[in-house]
């Protein structure tokens, strides 16, 4: 009850849009959850510390988190959501947290489904962060379920496609070569994306950075 009054909190400040909130409270709560993660980890892998351990304080992440999911995206009064997309991009690119990557990721991909009215924000968000972060594993990940998303309106990805496609030779060539796989199904529904993929890779035949041309052809 105390986390989703403190994301409630978070979220009070924003009525009717999408604006990722920079609130303190969120970094404590990301270290929170890391923490109880890796205090499981060490738990199940360590006998000695399992036998020593007389805290039994260790919160079942993955059933709390999961609760919030289910309970906020099923509202259509935003009383927490700004609260769990902050949190949810911050768990997302926690380096060695797979639990809470796939807690994000699971997230906004719910809400894409159930909101879609969010979804060319949350997009134009996990681009942002796959040329800043340097954790882009789960980013590439997030991308690649939102995009295989049935309920995916193509429309609203446009704006965020046509960025990442004309940025593209700016991410390091495995990076670059992921997201050519990841984003082919929404290319491949559009003709102005196509086109536009086209005409990038046959400047990039042309650059003289060899990795760059490597990923073109």
């Amino acid at each position: 009850s105390t986390l989703l009054v403190s994301i409630a909190k978070i979220s009070s400040s924003v009525e009717g849009n999408f604006r990722l909130n920079q609130s303190t409270i969120l970094p404590l709560l990301k270290q929170i959850f890391k923490f109880n993660e890796e205090h499981k980890s060490i738990l199940r892998t360590s006998g000695w510390a399992s036998s020593v351990d007389e805290s039994n304080e260790i919160v079942n992440t993955d059933i709390l988190l999961k609760m919030l999911q289910q309970n906020t995206c099923g509202l259509k009064q935003n009383i927490a959501l700004n609260g769990l997309f902050g949190l949810s991009f911050l768990l997302l690119k926690t380096k060695a947290s797979p639990t809470l990557n796939k807690f994000a990721i699971d997230f906004l991909n719910e809400i894409i489904k159930k909101r879609q009215e969010f979804t060319a924000d949350i997009l134009r968000i996990i681009i942002k962060m796959l040329f800043c972060e340097k954790n882009k594993t789960p980013i590439i990940q997030c991308l690649s379920t939102i995009l295989q998303n049935r309920h995916l309106d193509i429309n609203a990805t446009q704006v965020s496609m046509r960025k990442l496609i004309e940025d593209l030779t700016e991410l390091d060539i495995d990076t670059a070569l992921a997201m050519e796989s990841v984003i082919f199904t929404v290319i491949s529904k559009s003709i102005a994306l196509r086109a536009l993929m086209l005409d990038v890779m046959k400047a990039a035949l042309y650059q003289k950075n060899t990795e760059v041309r490597k990923m073109a052809v």
